[in-house]
């Protein structure tokens, strides 16, 4: 498993991880008035629409024992689900509706599963480390992975789009899409937020990560950010 993926991995704090090297960032860039561009990317339903094909293919990719994918190419076909919706008199249950994309969620394999499904993508963007962010003298550092809460780094605008072009490519291979919605993407120029305007990410498909707004904030892994980290809004939360 890669390293940038604290989702599903033993011995690790997972998001207190992830949260600990993000304001490290944060405040390297806004102390020694760095460049920073960074992404914050979420996935739509992203364990109902990981490909079974491609599970199994990345079973391959790492030589996971043939015991466990002969398992899971007899399980995943019968994979099904019943619904029942009831009123104040009567209910309705369908016939079995089969599962022909996705994960479960709640048992204990899926998760393991989905990290494995994603994982590549960190060794993608891990070829164009040079183009993420430079913390202290030498440590490079261009994307944080959580589960399916992925947030990249790069030191200027034209290097970000370098590695959100490679994220779309991956994500469009494995069948999976963006939550544009939550998609947000911020520059610092020299520490400090950028106020130009239009600054949005166009994606190869044509559609786009906006700009977080001026005064606009992100809650990543629970905690809210723009530029920096929000403490006075954490502090009121915790307070409340």
């Amino acid at each position: 498993m890669a390293v940038e993926q604290r989702g599903c991995r033993r011995g690790a704090r997972g998001c207190k991880d992830h949260l600990m090297v993000n304001k490290a960032i944060l405040e390297d860039a806004h102390q020694a008035q760095k460049n920073l561009s960074m992404a914050w990317i979420d996935y739509q339903k992203a364990f109902d629409s990981v490909s079974h094909e491609w599970l199994l293919k990345v079973l391959d990719v790492y030589k996971c024992p043939l015991m466990i994918k002969r398992f899971l190419q007899l399980a995943m076909p019968l994979w099904r689900v019943i619904m029942t919706a009831r009123g104040s008199h009567d209910s309705v249950t369908t016939e079995p509706i089969y599962v022909r994309r996705g994960i479960f969620l709640g048992d204990s394999l899926s998760p393991l599963l989905f990290c494995l499904a994603i994982n590549p993508l960190s060794y993608i963007l891990n070829k164009y480390e040079l183009k993420g962010y430079k913390l202290k003298d030498s440590f490079w550092i261009n994307h944080l992975l959580y589960m399916d809460d992925l947030k990249v780094y790069a030191n200027n605008k034209s290097n970000l789009k370098v590695l959100l072009d490679s994220v779309e490519v991956f994500t469009s291979d494995i069948g999976m899409q963006f939550g544009l919605d939550k998609c947000k993407i911020i520059h610092l120029s020299s520490g400090y937020i950028s106020n130009a305007i239009g600054e949005g990410h166009i994606l190869l498909s044509g559609k786009t990560f906006e700009q977080l707004a001026i005064g606009d904030r992100y809650k990543y892994l629970g905690i809210h950010e723009s530029g920096k980290i929000e403490h006075s809004i954490i502090r009121d939360q915790i307070t409340k």
